[in-house]
């Protein structure tokens, strides 16, 4: 799927944390907590469902329990990018929420905590 791939490389490129996926909007990436659309197009239902496909991959218990519990938590791995994805139900349509883990932790240090 073209599609949810180019998303999550906009998403990386521009130092995103969170991708969120509605059908009818476009991509939504949160960059430096400001939520920010994609340079993509509006996405339909069709292609929301076709981006769960990407993620469920086939696997009959992950869409068994998407099914029964109306959400489901699970991973994607995209070239060298990780993803925690949720997906759950709203007006019995798809919403996916994309998180980017980093492959590179941050610097104790950079991370403005007190000691």
């Amino acid at each position: 799927m073209l599609l949810i791939e180019e998303i999550i490389d906009e998403a990386a490129k521009k130092g995103a944390s969170d991708i969120h996926i509605v059908s009818g909007m476009k991509p939504i990436i949160r960059v430096k907590r400001n939520l920010v659309q994609s340079v993509k197009d509006i996405l339909t239902e069709e292609d929301v469902w076709s981006i769960y496909d990407y993620v469920v991959k086939g696997d009959i218990n992950k869409d068994e329990y998407f099914k029964k519990n109306r959400r489901l938590d699970s991973s994607l791995v995209w070239n060298d990018i990780r993803l925690r994805v949720n997906v759950s139900l709203a007006d019995e349509k798809p919403i996916l929420t994309m998180r980017i883990i980093p492959n590179k932790l941050p610097k104790f240090e950079d991370l403005g905590l007190p000691e």
